[in-house]
């Protein structure tokens, strides 16, 4: 959903549609349609991940993308830590991981690095003698999923908190914004709910994996412990 509103509000400007083919029969034909039909679904493949060590997953390397010269040209980037002022509007970055290579395009980036940002991708992995079925993942600016941030440190701005002897708190966040957003979530979870969702309250127990059933609908208990 974070990438899909992102696409919407920033690469197309607001002018397109969201539709759900998980719960609308209508966007799921023409979802399927669009890809030639449903087919048969494959058998599950085993984890690829599953035997690479935590080192490895969390390993990284960036690189810088520039045709300035006239020809593209990849740059390493060999800080130990990268953050997000690492990525500069006006060019194209990659960065590598064990399962991904994310190819990441600037808002200003020239118009041959975004159209061949695939290409681009592909001819890195030949020339780093990576695995040919390494997944690639375009990222124009504005729409990085949350995987890709987790690399970068200081992505996020943190919460800045000043409690002082009155105890009084002092956010720098957008608090109006915040609680939008926590709106238009309750919302989206609501509509999916329907008019008349049914409700029930349980109680877990011992370690968790215990519950039993406290109400539900009209019986639900006013009061608990």
């Amino acid at each position: 959903m974070e990438v899909a509103d992102a696409i919407k509000n920033h690469e197309r400007h607001m002018k397109c549609k969201l539709f759900y083919p998980q719960t609308d029969e209508n966007a799921a034909k023409t979802f399927w349609e669009k890809l030639g039909g449903k087919g048969t679904v494959a058998a599950a493949s085993p984890d690829e991940g599953a035997n690479v060590s935590e080192a490895e997953q969390m390993a990284f390397k960036l690189y810088h993308i520039s045709d300035a010269s006239g020809s593209m040209v990849t740059t390493r980037i060999e800080d130990e830590v990268i953050t997000r002022e690492h990525l500069k509007t006006e060019d194209s970055y990659i960065l590598e991981l064990f399962d991904v290579i994310y190819v990441w395009q600037g808002h200003g980036a020239t118009a041959s690095e975004k159209r061949d940002g695939m290409g681009i991708a592909k001819a890195f992995i030949k020339e780093h003698n990576l695995n040919p079925k390494v997944k690639v993942c375009r990222l124009p600016e504005g729409i990085e999923d949350a995987r890709f941030k987790s690399f970068f440190r200081g992505w996020y701005k943190p919460v800045v908190r000043d409690v002082g002897e009155d105890k009084t708190v002092h956010d720098n966040q957008d608090i109006q914004k915040l609680a939008q957003q926590e709106a238009k979530a309750k919302n989206m979870v609501l509509d999916k709910l329907g008019a008349n969702p049914t409700k029930s309250l349980y109680l877990l127990e011992g370690d968790y994996t215990q519950f039993k059933l406290l109400g539900e609908g009209e019986n639900m208990p006013k009061v608990l412990f």
